[in-house]
């Protein structure tokens, strides 16, 4: 779909659209990004669609060609958006590339590698001194 169309579909919907109706905001309800719900009418729904879709129509697929603005402000002050929403949408950065599984999770540290090594020792004396115990309260008693 070209920039033109795009364009053109949200400059008509948004005639469409009233502001006045309109409620949209992102919510937290507990400590976790997991933990997290979008709470909106359909109107909220569409601006915050128009939103996005006009910051696409400014993207290229190609970064290093992108346009003049280093990020994409959204409309995170505008009235149909909720006050009350903990996080809010401010604006969008173009990716230059998409970022690989193994560049989550990291390197691995001599601690992380040897951390499972040190809890299963502590566990095997652990099970060692007990059995030492219990064979010596069972010698004391017979």
């Amino acid at each position: 779909m070209s920039n033109e169309e795009i364009i053109d579909i949200v400059t008509k919907a948004r005639e469409i659209v009233k502001d006045s109706s309109a409620n949209f905001g992102i919510f937290q309800y507990g400590g976790g990004s997991d933990e997290s719900y979008i709470s909106a009418n359909r109107s909220g729904l569409l601006l915050f669609a128009f939103d996005l879709l006009d910051a696409a129509t400014k993207l290229t697929d190609d970064p290093k060609q992108g346009g003049d603005e280093p990020d994409l402000r959204l409309s995170y002050h505008a009235a149909w958006i909720d006050s009350d929403s903990t996080p809010f949408v401010q604006y969008i950065v173009q990716a230059l590339a998409r970022v690989a599984d193994a560049q989550l999770h990291g390197k691995t540290s001599l601690f992380d590698r040897i951390f499972p090594i040190g809890c299963i020792s502590l566990v095997v004396f652990l099970l060692i001194a007990m059995f030492i115990g219990v064979y010596q309260i069972v010698s004391w008693l017979f």
